[in-house]
């Protein structure tokens, strides 16, 4: 028996001035992304701040739309990323 069920659709790659463009957005947000709070108050304004760099990001993105999900992991990836970098240095 074969099924051929996909489980998700993945979206395209993020380009390198997709990347430099959500930094640019997210710095406007630093305040409020990188806050520490975990109390229901804190996460409901990170998912809406989330949606607005979203809103923002899709009006100049040449590719394909993105979703605040997307671009939040993306943006912790790359958060990421750079911290490990720079603990070597």
């Amino acid at each position: 028996m074969e099924t051929n069920v996909k489980k998700y659709d993945r979206g395209k790659t993020f380009t390198e001035q997709e990347k430099e463009d959500l930094l640019d957005i997210a710095k406007k947000y630093l305040h409020i992304i990188e806050n520490k709070k975990t109390d229901v108050i804190t996460s409901k304004e990170k998912m809406h701040v989330w949606d607005m760099i979203a809103s923002q990001f899709n009006s100049i993105a040449t590719i394909e739309p993105r979703n605040g999900q997307q671009l939040k992991l993306l943006y912790e990836e790359m958060n990421c990323c750079s911290q490990f970098s720079h603990s070597f240095n």
